[in-house]
Order: C-alpha cells, then sequence, then structure tokens
C-alpha cells in the first residue's frame, strides 16, 4: 500500500514537473496573438461558403487548420529567438520567454525549426502542388524576417513590405488556393490585405520606436523618422479604406459605402488615436462581405 502510494505520488510529481517545463515552449509560440492572422488565411479558405455544401470543407479544414497553426508557431518563434536585445527593452519582453530567461536560445530555435519542418511536410502530403509552393514561401519569409543574415526586419521598407507578404496577402492566397476559389474580388481583398498587413507594422514599429533606436534596429520608422511615419501611417490608412469601398462596392453593398468612408475618415481625423479599434472590427466585418460574398448575401437579404 506504501509503494503504491510512493509510486502514485512520483507519477504525478513527475507530470507537473514534465508540464511546468513545457510551458516556456508553449508560450514561445505567443498564440494569443494568432487570431488575426488566422483569420487573413481563413478568409482565403472560406471564400466558397455559402455556394457550395458544408461538406466540401470538412476533409479540408482541419488540415488546413493544422498547417496554418504550425507556420505563425513558427513565425513567432523564431521572431522571439532573434529579437531577444529588442523586446528586452521594450514591452514585449513579457512575451518572451528566451529574453526572460526561462528558455535556452538553442532549445528556441530548434522548436521554430522543428514546426517548420513539420508544417513544410504536412502541406506537401496534403496539399502538394502550387499550395506547397505557397506555404513554403510563407516559411521562407517569416524565418527571413527575423533570422541574420537576411533579417528583413533590419531593412527599411524591405520590413514592412515582406510583412505584407507573409502576414496578409500569401497567407490569403494560401487559403483561396486551397479551395480554388479565385476570382477579381480575391484580388481585391489580397491587395487589401496586404496594405491592412503593412498598416498594422507600421503602427507597431511605431509604438517600438524607442526600443529599437536604443538597440540600433534600423526599421522604416528609424529610417524615415517618427513624423513622417505617422504621416505615412494616415496615407495608408486612408488607402486602406478607400480599398474597403471598393470591396463593399464589389459585392454590392453600396449603401454601406458612404457611411463606413464617412465615419472612417472622422475616427482617423477627429480622433487618431481611436482609430485602431474602429479600423479593425470595420475591416472584420468588410472582409467577411467581400471573401464569402454568397453567404453574405443570404444572411443579409441580397439574394
Amino acid at each position: 500500500m506504501y509503494s503504491s502510494t510512493s509510486d502514485w505520488s512520483k507519477r504525478v510529481r513527475y507530470v507537473k514537473n514534465s508540464f511546468q517545463r513545457s510551458l516556456p515552449y508553449y508560450y514561445n509560440l505567443r498564440v494569443g496573438d494568432w487570431a488575426a492572422y488566422f483569420g487573413m488565411a481563413f478568409l482565403g479558405f472560406g471564400g466558397r461558403i455559402g455556394s457550395a455544401p458544408l461538406s466540401y470543407f470538412v476533409d479540408e479544414d482541419l488540415k488546413f487548420a493544422i498547417t496554418i497553426a504550425l507556420y505563425l508557431a513558427f513565425t513567432f518563434s523564431i521572431n522571439n529567438c532573434f529579437d531577444v536585445s529588442s523586446d528586452l527593452q521594450g514591452p514585449k519582453m513579457e512575451k518572451n520567454p528566451i529574453a526572460l530567461g526561462r528558455l535556452g536560445f538553442r532549445e528556441g530555435l530548434a522548436q521554430s525549426i522543428s514546426l517548420a519542418i513539420a508544417g513544410l511536410s504536412l502541406a506537401y502530403f496534403w496539399f502538394g502542388g502550387i499550395h506547397f509552393i505557397l506555404y513554403s514561401i510563407l516559411i521562407f519569409l517569416g524565418g527571413a524576417y527575423s533570422a541574420p543574415p537576411l533579417r528583413f526586419k533590419s531593412l527599411p521598407l524591405v520590413d514592412i513590405i515582406s510583412h505584407g507578404l507573409f502576414f496578409g496577402v500569401l497567407l490569403y492566397l494560401y487559403g483561396a488556393s486551397i479551395t480554388g476559389y479565385f476570382t477579381t474580388l480575391t484580388m481585391i481583398v489580397g491587395t487589401s490585405l496586404f496594405i491592412h498587413s503593412i498598416t498594422l507594422e507600421l503602427q507597431n514599429h511605431i509604438n517600438d520606436f524607442q526600443a529599437d533606436f536604443i538597440t540600433g534596429t534600423k526599421t522604416t520608422v528609424c529610417w524615415i523618422g517618427y513624423t513622417n511615419a505617422k504621416k505615412l501611417l494616415r496615407f495608408l490608412l486612408y488607402s486602406h479604406w478607400g480599398l474597403l469601398a471598393v470591396i463593399l462596392f464589389t459585392v454590392d453593398y453600396r449603401y454601406l459605402i458612404i457611411f463606413s468612408i464617412a465615419f472612417g475618415a472622422y475616427k482617423i481625423l477627429l480622433k487618431p488615436d481611436r482609430y485602431l479599434q474602429f479600423t479593425g472590427l470595420s475591416t472584420c466585418a468588410v472582409y467577411l462581405l467581400g471573401s464569402a460574398p454568397f453567404l453574405a448575401k443570404a444572411l443579409l437579404g441580397g439574394g
């Protein structure tokens, strides 16, 4: 009886210790930051929702989600590996277990490489063809953004452009390629996502300006200056809202265009500190209308 109780206690301690040792690896994935990018991928994947039976999506849905999860896990993990010095100077330190000393650099790098290999392997065996090529480009750009010797994050203009690709339009097109649903609207939404992703990254670099400046990370914001970066951000926001209007026009929701443009301009011009949340919510709504027009029209009574 005593021996049995002792063995049970050892097993409980072993499981508890194993769980605690695995936590830094989980935190290194930064799952809490995935939502927007998961959404971008599924916007492309969901283009046929409403026009095709739901059974059409059942076989590929889980496979697609797994490859996206592995890609996002790799991208955020590799970013943590090579952003330690800048994260130590800024608010992102709490999101980086390597910077906090809870996970070694080698362990983080090994985790990142394993995730990339797993994602590439599954994308090849499950999808192959153009889907695998797109996925490979995503992995390359996601890694090159953070890791030397390329480290696109430290190259002005290349940083925001590459972000617009691997965390924007290419992520969306990878989803669209799985269902094979490509239209003019697909390209418009993809272009909008490219600009929107650049906007998100530029805002991120504006927030990190001080930390990047101290560590010598030459982002676009450090290169053109804080004031000019704010001007560029505003220009990109106007471009973004213009493309949202085009999407609404294309899916025949013209009555929403005047309201969205007017209210968006009001938020940007008169309430510049509050535009991010409103822009994010409006963007999600318009992308849903544009990426699944068949479903949107059915739900909103558009025919």
